[in-house]
Formats: structure tokens, sequence, C-alpha cells
């Protein structure tokens, strides 16, 4: 009975371990995994016992891809080759993981793997970590063990002998030969910055973990990191370097589910791995001085920032345009910055073009001027609720007085598109913020008077509008309600609350083509906003924008709760609300038609009598740009 009981002990051993190996030639240089095999095949001696992995594969080139291989466990290995095989000379980029992952799929069958899955692994860190914990797979080889023994007529064990325990312990530790030999392999210079998060930690306390461990949101011991660092050994030592004097540049280079690295970027590591200046080259890269690179330097940025390309590229715009003496100097300085650039820039959204990051520098002298005017009491001054909701509703409506004056121009003075641009924004670096609202308002004023239309249908900042709902009353998923606007009112009050530009969107949701939601707390309070897309026909209603305070990424809470809403509202109950939405979009359509302007080709948004007024206000006193007269326009 011993004998028999110490064979299943010692046929449970493999169930559980890390195993790591070096290849001489082929596509992959290095393999670490850490398997799990089926307690019960081993016992039962199946070769083709199924396992699981959590694997990384170190390419030929340096570069490493975190998987999750299900495979026969005989076969594993052999699996895990032909991924290494379909990745060689991918990149690492986890936007493309999905037609990765197709490849790996379509190579693994055509290698004759069938029953063999092998997935990457999304935000996987340079050490794979075991898929079970030991007490898991202490379970698992129990009830195996169990199992066996009753089949043999044998009492069931209440727990593993202590040798298999402690091999089971054992092999789920990160103290493992193999795993020693798989970092001994690895980038020294790329570990020791990935380390260094570490020894800080041991300094500053276990309640600076997230602080030290991240980077603006990336995280040091992300795979992303490493591969930027050390999948370019020879110069590993300089992108270190650089990352270390500017540490806000590491989620631009590595890019984790951004999509593509930059063009930007290509530059910056040209320069890095060349031994250039790296302000110079940063400055260059993004149009700024190069004392603005400089001044940033390590400065602290607010923890909650994950500090994207474009937020790194309006960051770099802002800090050139605003006088030096008033640029943040705490990090909650830098939201204020943030906030204000994006409410003073919101008007000059006029020409209707597609978002360029190369237009920040058309907006530069608009900007210089405006942000001089509004920093004047400091930037807590300038974006002290509630007199900056105010000043960011207001600007938002001015968006609408440029484009008719926009217009205007094209017309009177026969422009094409860029010359009319131009001109508006020469015209507007020629007045101050207060003298631009004042105008709109006079110019919406105008209008509502003119058309004799309440609601003010080319205005768009009258807080009475309203439009069909296609929602009867608040829906409720577990702890979120979700509850339709409908109302220019109520849209300017979840984006004043939420400090995002929902505020905006009324005129999407007269036209019919939109609707938007708030997702709400139990006490009542926003916690995210959602666009939702009306399908032709009033038959369909598809998820867009969904967004959090300050337009961060929603909750998983309330993501999930979106989804459960757009499949209620496509459910057959909500057929009659969304067909009137439509009926609506198609009567909007038909009343602004007598008010499209006669311009170039008739793709004018307001009337002739919009455009002449924008014009009229624009020409009156006081002197624009250079002394010259407004009416330069």
């Amino acid at each position: 009975m011993s004998n028999n009981a110490d064979n299943l002990q010692q046929a449970l051993m493999p169930c559980s371990g890390w195993e790591f190996q070096r290849f001489v030639d082929g596509p992959l240089a290095q393999l670490l995994m850490h398997v799990v095999t089926d307690a019960a095949g081993l016992l039962r001696g199946d070769a083709a016992s199924t396992a699981r992995a959590n694997a990384r594969l170190v390419v030929r080139d340096g570069a490493i891809f975190g998987v999750v291989a299900k495979a026969p466990r005989s076969a594993m290995r052999d699996v895990l080759l032909a991924a290494g095989a379909a990745l060689v000379g991918q990149r690492y980029d986890e936007s493309a993981f999905g037609d990765l992952n197709a490849l790996l799929a379509s190579t693994l069958l055509a290698a004759g793997h069938p029953r063999a899955q092998v997935t990457l692994e999304h935000h996987a860190t340079v050490l794979p970590r075991p898929l079970l914990t030991a007490v898991q797979v202490g379970r698992l080889a129990l009830g195996a063990l169990n199992t066996a023994r009753r089949q043999r007529g044998e009492p069931a064990l209440s727990d593993l002998a202590a040798g298999l325990a402690d091999h089971v312990v054992r092999a789920g530790s990160f103290d493992d030969p193999a795993v020693h030999a798989y970092r001994a392999a690895l980038d020294p210079n790329a570990v020791a910055y990935l380390q260094s998060a570490r020894a800080e930690r041991a300094e500053r306390g276990i309640r600076a973990l997230r602080a030290v461990r991240e980077v603006n949101g990336i995280a040091f011991d992300r795979l992303a990191v490493y591969n930027f660092i050390g999948a370019s050994p020879a110069s590993s030592r300089n992108r270190v370097q650089a990352m270390q004097a500017l540490p806000w540049l590491l989620a631009m280079m590595t890019a984790p589910g951004n999509g593509p690295i930059l063009v930007e970027a290509v530059g910056i590591c040209h320069a890095i791995d060349n031994g250039l200046p790296l302000h110079e080259a940063v400055a260059r890269a993004f149009g700024v001085p190069r004392e603005v690179v400089r001044w940033l330097g390590r400065r602290a940025l607010p923890g909650n920032w994950a500090m994207d390309a474009g937020r790194l590229r309006r960051l770099l715009a802002l800090l050139a345009w605003v006088a030096p003496e008033r640029r943040p100097q705490q990090a909650a300085q830098f939201d204020a910055l943030t906030a204000l650039g994006s409410a003073l820039a919101a008007p000059l959204g006029f020409h209707g073009g597609e978002e360029d990051p190369a237009l920040l520098a058309r907006y530069a002298p608009c900007m210089r001027r405006w942000l001089a005017e509004v920093t004047r009491c400091g930037l807590e001054g300038a974006t002290a609720a509630p007199e900056f909701a105010q000043l960011t509703s207001e600007l938002a409506d001015a968006k609408d007085f440029l484009r008719a004056l926009f217009e205007a121009v094209q017309v009177a003075d026969g422009l094409d598109h860029g010359a009319a641009e131009a001109c508006v924004l020469r015209w507007c670096a020629g007045i101050e913020a207060a003298r631009l609202l004042t105008l709109s308002r006079a110019w919406h004023a105008a209008i509502a008077a003119a058309t004799g239309d309440a609601a003010g249908d080319n205005a768009g900042s009258n807080a009475g509008l309203g439009w069909p709902a296609v929602l009867l009353l608040p829906w409720q998923y577990e702890q979120r309600t979700v509850v339709e606007l409908i109302s220019s009112a109520q849209l300017r009050t979840e984006g004043q609350t939420m400090l995002h530009c929902v505020g905006s969107y009324d005129e999407v949701c007269r036209s019919g083509n939109s609707v938007i939601v708030s997702l709400r707390a139990p006490s009542g309070m926003p916690v995210s906003t959602a666009e939702l897309h009306l399908g032709q026909g009033g038959s369909g209603v598809v998820a867009g924008q969904h967004r959090a305070a300050r337009n961060a990424i929603p909750g998983a809470d309330c993501a999930c709760a979106l989804v459960a809403f757009v499949a209620y509202l496509n459910g057959a109950d909500h057929g009659e609300l969304l067909r009137r939405r439509q009926d609506f979009q198609r009567q909007r359509a038909v009343q602004r038609r007598s008010l499209q302007g006669n311009g170039k080709g008739g793709q004018g948004v307001f009337s002739a009598a919009a455009q002449q007024a924008a014009r009229r206000l624009a020409l009156q006193p006081p002197v624009g740009l250079n002394g010259a007269p407004e009416a330069a326009l």
C-alpha cells in the first residue's frame, strides 16, 4: 500500500513547474514557461494530458512576447516554437494583438497542432506569473490523487504528503533555477531600469507602491518597456538614461495598446541611439522651443495621467504658449493648464476640419494672447468654479459665431477654405477672449431675434432646446442608473459636472443622429457619459464615445452597464421610440435647409443673414491686429 502511495505521489511531481531553454538556432533564442499539467491525466499515464502554460518567448532579435498556451503536455514545447516562428519580425504592439492572435492560430493549424491554442497576453510583465497558485495546484493534485486511491480501494487523504506539498510550493515560486537562468540572459541595463522601482519602493514604503511602479500610467515591469529598452542591446544604456532624464517620454516611446509608434518617436529614438542631444530632438519632434522641454524635465506630473502622445503634444504646446512665470509649479496645476487650454481652443475648431496635430501651430498667436489674458490671476484663479464652467460654456458657443464669420469671409472675399481659416485666425489673434465672448453673445441674440426661433436653431446656446427621448424612464443595471439627456440644459449640466465636452453636443442630438446618456451612482451623481449612434431607419443603436470625468476611461461597472443598456434599447420594445427619433431627424433636416448659407457650393452651415451678422459684428471697433481696423476682414 505504501509503495502504491509513493508511486502516485511521485507521478504528480511534474504537474506544476518552471522550464527554461536556450536555442542555438531557430526562431527562438530563449523560452521560459510555467506549466500546469492535468493531474488526473498524469496519474493515468496519458501522454496527451492537457497542459496550460504562461510563457515568455524571446525571439532571435531580442524582443520578448508574453503568451498563454494550452496544448497536449508532450507537444507544448513544439507548439511554442511554432508560435515563436510566427512572431519573428513582428513588433510588440498591443493594439495589433487581435491580428497576431489570428496569425498564431493559423500557424499552429498549419504546423499540425489542431488542439493547441496560443494567445498573446495583454499588459504582460517581463516575468510570467504562474497561471495557478500553489494552493490551487495542491487542490487539483489532491483531488486527482484521492480519485486514484478510491479506485484502488484506498482511503482518501485530507492533505498532500509533506514532500509533494513542498514540491508544489517550490514549483510555483520565482526562486527557481529556470527563472534565474532566464533573468541572467536578459539585457542588464533594461533589467536594472525595471528593478529600480523595487529599490525606491523599499525606501518610500508600501503606500507609494503605485506611484513607484508607474510613470504616467506605464508600469515599469511591462514587456512594452523592456522591449523598448532591451530589444536594442547596443543602445539600451542610452535609452535608460533618456527615460530617466525625461520620464514622461516613456508612454509615447513604448506605446502599449496605443497603436503604431508615432513618427515623432522614431526621430527621438534615432537621436537617443546615436547620442544626439535629447532636448533638441524632442523639441524638434514637437515643434516647441528647447527651453520648454528642458523646463518640463523631471517635473512631477499628475499621478493619474496616462501620458499618451496626444496629451504630451498638447501639453508641450501649452507650455510654449503660456508665460514661463505662469507655468504650473505643482502637479495639480498641470490639470488646470490643460483644462484651460482645451476650453480656449474649443472655438478655434470653427473650420470644421479633422483634428490635426500640425494645426496647433496655427492656433499659437490666439492661444498666447488668450492664455496671457485669462491667467493674470494664476492658473487656480482661471479655473475656479463656477466661473470656469461659465467660461467653458461660452467659449464652446463662440465656435458657432466664428464658423459663421468663417463662412462670411469665404463668400464675401471669394477665399478658399485655408485662406478663410487663416484670415479668421489672424482676426482672433487681434482680440481678447473677453471681446470674442461679447461678440458671440451679441451674434446669438441677433440670430434668435432675426429668425424668430426661440430655440435659436443655429446658436446652439439656448438652454431650453430639447428633442424626443428614446428612453421614457431611467433604466437600472446593478449599481448604475442610465438617464437620457434630452435638452441643451441637461447636456450643459452634465458637461460642467463631468468636466468634458458633452455640453456642446446639442447639435448632434437635435439632428437626431446621437443619443447622450448619463450613467449615475445610487446617489444620483454622474459617473460616466456615453454617446449612442442611431442606425438607419431607427433600427439599431451602437455605442460610441464613453467617458468618465475629465475624459477618463470609465470603470468596468459603467462599461458593463452600457453594453446591457444598448442591448436593451435594441430590443423590440423600443422600435417605435427609435423611429420617432428618426422622424424628428428628417424634420430637422428640412427646417435647416432654409437656414443654410448661399456661399460656395451651398455648403455653408449658416444662413446668409447669420453670416452677415457675424461679419458686421467683427468689423465693429476697436481696432484689430497691428493697429489695423478690423474691417481688414
